[in-house]
């Protein structure tokens, strides 16, 4: 009996274990710097999840109704926006908002940020204000 309920374990361990990947299979990764400056007429926004802390999940980014992204631990996602009014949501056991006013040519910064959440990590919106140097952000 004992034997079953630790192969029980072990296969729910497995199963568990293969579901969480680290990177969706939807995004793929680009060479270089993508987001190195704004189209002509668009904004860029940057989102950086810097960290590793809650890996396991990951975060699904939309523009309002339309999906940008599903970013994973220590990915960046660049966003081509149009100017003006935004409303950005991520996603993971609960959902977190960001208004922003976007400017043409100019480029934005938001860190996505993961805390406990009950059943899986929860996301939060960080924006850059300013405060962290060009070189830190390129090191994300």
């Amino acid at each position: 009996m004992v034997k079953i309920i630790k192969l029980v374990l072990l296969a729910v361990f497995v199963g568990l274990s293969s579901a969480c990947a680290t990177m969706s299979s939807h995004m793929t990764v680009q060479e270089g710097n993508p987001e190195s400056k704004p189209e002509a007429g668009k904004a860029l926004l940057v989102f950086m999840r810097p960290s590793s802390y809650g890996g396991a999940v990951q975060a699904t980014i939309y523009d309002d109704t339309t999906y940008i992204g599903t970013i994973s631990a220590n990915t960046k996602i660049a966003y081509q926006a149009d100017p003006g009014p935004h409303m950005f949501m991520v996603i993971g056991e609960s959902a977190d908002f960001m208004q922003a006013d976007l400017k043409a040519g100019k480029t934005y910064y938001a860190r996505v940020s993961a805390r406990m959440g009950f059943w899986k990590a929860r996301f939060s919106f960080n924006p850059e204000n300013g405060g962290t140097s060009p070189e830190e952000l390129n090191r994300w």
